[in-house]
């Protein structure tokens, strides 16, 4: 494993391609998902970092950094406000151009963010605040970039934190705006999906008895489904969230958001 945060991050990108081709994740996904997955992995590269620590984007690709803790990186510029895949999912959704216009020029000119110590990577946006003209609040983001700890080691659980990654920038991509109201629901939901295809990758490069968080919390969820309890409404999910704050295995969220 190098220790430069940009061979950290290009080897990170190489050996997360060829886990989500193993015969085992593509099962355990399934085909749609799998399917998915793949073609976001594709769209990985290693941007330019200036000076200034702002990451020089691509229209169309999904950017990695390393960052080792402390260190800093900016979206900002061209290529930072919506993507074209962004575009694509708010006209498929039947957001009207204007709409789409006034969701794009509600994000802000930029967001630096600093690696911690505690992270094994983030996915980063400009962020937007948005008022309908019915009064709804929405919250909006920009093209994701993902930031990884360049410091973690290949430890299980450490080694599979791009594809934990990988899934919020898909995320982000395919629902680039939502209600202020259904923020944390929405929240929640989306880490039940990545922590879903963490643990597939876990289970491929370790074991099932790898004992990750991504597994624990994904054997949760089954116990969770099993006891006939769902995560459709906003309510299911908060429950599940104080279900992992309970029971050992964590919440997916800060401790200091009540739920």
């Amino acid at each position: 494993m190098a220790n430069n945060p940009e061979d950290f991050a290009k080897h990170r990108i190489e050996t997360t391609q060829k886990q989500l081709r193993a015969p085992g994740v593509i099962h355990s996904l399934g085909a749609d998902a799998s399917r998915r997955m793949l073609e976001l992995s594709d769209r990985l590269y290693l941007p330019e970092i200036g000076t200034d620590r702002v990451a020089k984007l691509q229209e169309g690709g999904i950017p990695v950094v390393g960052l080792l803790p402390g260190d800093e990186i900016e979206v900002t510029g061209e290529h930072s406000d919506f993507s074209p895949e962004q575009r694509k999912s708010l006209s498929d959704k039947g957001v009207l151009p204007a709409v789409q216009e006034a969701l794009e020029n509600s994000l802000r000119p930029g967001e630096r963010v600093v690696m911690d110590e505690a992270s094994g990577g983030k996915t980063i946006s400009r962020q937007g605040k948005y008022t309908g003209k019915s009064g709804t609040k929405w919250r909006v983001v920009g093209a994701p970039l993902i930031a990884l700890n360049a410091e973690d080691d290949d430890e299980p659980g450490h080694d599979t934190a791009l594809g934990h990654e990988l899934v919020h920038a898909g995320q982000a991509e395919a629902l680039p705006f939502t209600k202020e109201t259904n923020r944390l629901s929405r929240r929640i939901y989306e880490e039940t999906r990545a922590y879903h295809v963490q643990s597939a990758l876990d289970t491929y490069l370790h074991s099932k008895d790898a004992n990750t968080r991504a597994q624990r919390v994904e054997s949760a969820m089954r116990t969770w489904l099993e006891s006939g309890r769902q995560l459709k409404t906003e309510d299911d999910r908060k429950d599940f969230e104080r279900f992992l704050r309970t029971t050992g295995v964590g919440g997916m969220i800060k401790k200091s958001i009540d739920v």
